[in-house]
């Protein structure tokens, strides 16, 4: 059956463009705080502890609200909401309107990229299911790595041409979206834990942790690195990046619903420690982004993977918990990759990515022994 369905390619190119909007944004604030309101260094930290603490609430309060809302209602009026507060940011002018919208922006932004990937989840064919996965999430690794050069760009001249970008953009993406197809109906779960947490998800919940380290750390302490290195356009790392995580992903995804994940995922792991272990070590541009490339790979078969694996796990009826259980763990192991490499840092930059590669091996480790735990227990039932 075929993916790209007219309502999958709509709801595919409204995220990418909130993505896009959603990176323009967290990319251009700190360095508006900075250089315009003239923030202490120290402080600016504050913006993205304060956007990371308020998106995992919104992904934990989804599967709340989902008893009471319509998906696809819960989508647009989040989506709504989180453009209304980015449009905001046009006319913040002092730090603390910065840190008062930020638990709202994060909040709807941790809604609304939730209650999306479900929505996906659901457009695309069951046995195509990590592939469909692997294409629509691309949208948002694509973002990440466009925006740092498209922002450059507007606030050399000046940062309300970023916030006037984002606007614009928003009210193409919500125009996308409310012209999509899409019929649900609320389905009720008892209250109660289960709701928020399934401890079966648990190993690939910590799995994936451990692996998004690595990328925290590339996110915060790669320009200083490789300016420590005297390489130059260092940038250019994410544009390598972003293109083998795109031809990766769909890749990946086809093999996983095809061949199964094992094997799979033992290679990307390698490949994804050794492209680390390579960057910790580089000295030219060309090194970089050879390093880059091994990277993408890892990462885009890897990240696919563990959602396509997480709804495997607790079946088709906790898609949402699922997905945000995933995507809180991407976000704690960004946001703990960037804690860790500044500590790291204060001791040697080149132990930041030997660091990360080694986390990559440690998740490997837990990986295999995961997988053999669940064909023994599976042994186990069927014999039973």
């Amino acid at each position: 059956m075929n993916i790209w369905s007219r309502n999958f390619t709509t709801l595919f190119i409204s995220n990418f463009l909130m993505s896009f909007s959603f990176y323009l944004i967290i990319i251009t604030l700190p360095i508006f705080a900075n250089r315009n309101l003239l923030v202490e260094d120290s402080k600016i930290g504050l913006i993205i502890l304060t956007l990371s603490s308020s998106a995992i609430i919104g992904r934990i309060l989804s599967n709340y609200l989902l008893n009471y809302v319509k998906e696809y209602s819960l989508y647009l009026g989040s989506f709504i909401a989180f453009s209304i507060f980015a449009s905001s940011f046009y006319f913040v002018d002092e730090f603390y309107h910065i840190l008062a919208l930020m638990p709202f922006f994060g909040l709807s932004f941790g809604l609304v990229s939730t209650v999306v990937l479900k929505i996906a989840t659901e457009l695309i064919p069951k046995e195509r299911r990590a592939e469909g996965v692997g294409y629509f999430i691309m949208n948002m690794s694509l973002a990440m790595a466009l925006t740092p050069f498209i922002a450059s760009l507007l606030y050399r001249h000046s940062f309300s041409y970023v916030f006037l970008t984002v606007i614009f953009l928003l009210v193409i993406a919500i125009y996308l979206s409310v012209i999509v197809d899409y019929r649900s109906e609320i389905k009720k779960e008892k209250i109660n834990l289960s709701l928020f947490f399934d401890k079966k998800l648990l190993p690939i919940f910590f799995i994936s942790i451990f692996t998004l380290n690595g990328y925290g750390a590339i996110f915060s302490f790669l320009d200083i690195f490789a300016n420590s290195k005297g390489i130059e356009n260092a940038s250019l790392f994410f544009l390598v990046y972003s293109a083998s995580i795109s031809i990766t992903r769909p890749i990946g995804g086809r093999i996983f619903d095809k061949y199964g994940h094992f094997n799979l995922m033992v290679i990307s792991f390698i490949t994804l420690a050794f492209g680390l272990f390579m960057l910790s070590n580089i000295e030219t541009l060309s090194l970089l982004l050879i390093s880059s490339a091994f990277i993408g790979v890892g990462y885009g078969v890897l990240s696919t993977s563990f959602f396509a694996l997480a709804i495997n796990q607790v079946g088709e009826k906790r898609k949402n918990l699922a997905n945000s259980m995933i995507f809180i763990s991407i976000d704690v192991g960004i946001g703990c990759g960037s804690f860790l490499a500044g500590v790291i840092s204060t001791i040697a930059l080149d132990y930041i990515f030997k660091f990360s590669s080694m986390l990559i091996i440690l998740s490997l480790i837990l990986f295999i022994l995961q997988s053999f735990r669940e064909k023994g227990v599976n042994a186990v039932k069927i014999k039973g």
